[in-house]
């Protein structure tokens, strides 16, 4: 299961700062439900929504999730389901 469909919620949003957030390269994740993603000292709590892209293997962590039960170094994708392991590749973006 991939991360939800996109649902138009008749909103245009603009940055309104040129600064970014930073992405952040995944260590690994879990083939599990919910994937749980591992990033040393990420600085994430839960509630944040994340943008994951690039992450081969363990493809449907890519997409937008929220997430939760976050620990020290693991957050886990809110209503994912793995399809296999992911190794140290892609990165995530927090959006919030």
């Amino acid at each position: 299961m991939a991360s939800k469909d996109a649902t138009s919620l008749g909103i245009t949003g603009v940055w309104t700062s040129a600064n970014l957030p930073a992405t952040a390269t995944i260590t690994s994740s879990t083939n599990a439900t919910p994937i749980v993603v591992t990033k040393a000292s990420h600085g994430l709590s839960n509630g944040d929504t994340v943008v994951i892209t690039g992450h081969t293997t363990n493809t449907f962590a890519n997409g937008t999730w929220e997430i939760a039960n976050v620990a020290a170094n693991t957050f886990e994708l809110s209503g994912s389901t793995g399809n296999g392991v992911g190794g140290a590749t892609g990165t995530y973006r927090k959006i919030n």
